[in-house]
């Protein structure tokens, strides 16, 4: 049986609040945010699997949770911009 390793990015986009964007996705954990040099952000995932991830781990209940990411995504994109996976 062989081994598969993925890998997910996404485009360069615009985001409203940088800061709070890099916060956000510190929180979900398995994401890097990277920049280009006109001050785009991008997504790779970190996920062992090569996929987004669909969960976070919420430190106030001590349980996961099931997230949206791209509609999370969606609420930071600066207008006129898009994000694609």
């Amino acid at each position: 049986m062989a081994n598969w390793y993925g890998h997910a990015r996404t485009n360069y986009f615009r985001v409203k609040d940088e800061d709070k964007f890099r916060q956000w996705a510190e929180s979900i954990g398995g994401l890097e945010v990277v920049n280009d040099k006109e001050g785009r952000v991008a997504l790779l995932s970190q996920d062992e699997y090569g996929g987004w991830p669909r969960w976070r781990f919420d430190e106030e209940t001590d349980e996961e949770e099931e997230i949206d990411l791209f509609q999370g995504v969606a609420d930071h994109l600066q207008d006129g911009s898009v994000a694609v996976f």
